[in-house]
């Protein structure tokens, strides 16, 4: 395929927007709360996990790691970053079997 971002696209980023609220009312919920040990939803680790994927990859995209060819614009590269991110935290949930150890 000669063009990433035609598969990425404006469903990832319709896909992502629910994603993305849902990790930033873990994060609120974790920094405002943080003495209730009780909420097991509470943390912070998703959206920083997101916030860091989306930064290395723009920054990949700005250094030509990920070709401008392929992937044209910065949209698409925040893009393939918060999929990046998706992977990593299933591939932690099923390692750890969805426990939160952090």
């Amino acid at each position: 395929m000669d063009n990433y971002e035609a598969l990425i696209g404006l469903p990832a980023l319709l896909a992502a927007a629910p994603l993305l609220t849902q990790h930033l009312k873990q994060f609120v919920r974790a920094v405002r709360d943080r003495n209730n040990q009780w909420d097991k939803d509470a943390t912070p680790w998703p959206l920083t996990c997101d916030v860091l994927t989306a930064l290395l990859a723009l920054g990949a995209w700005f250094s030509d790691w990920i070709p401008q060819e392929q992937v044209d614009s910065p949209l698409a590269a925040l893009l393939v970053g918060l999929a990046g991110s998706v992977v990593i935290q299933r591939g932690y949930d099923a390692v750890t079997g969805g426990r939160d150890n952090g």
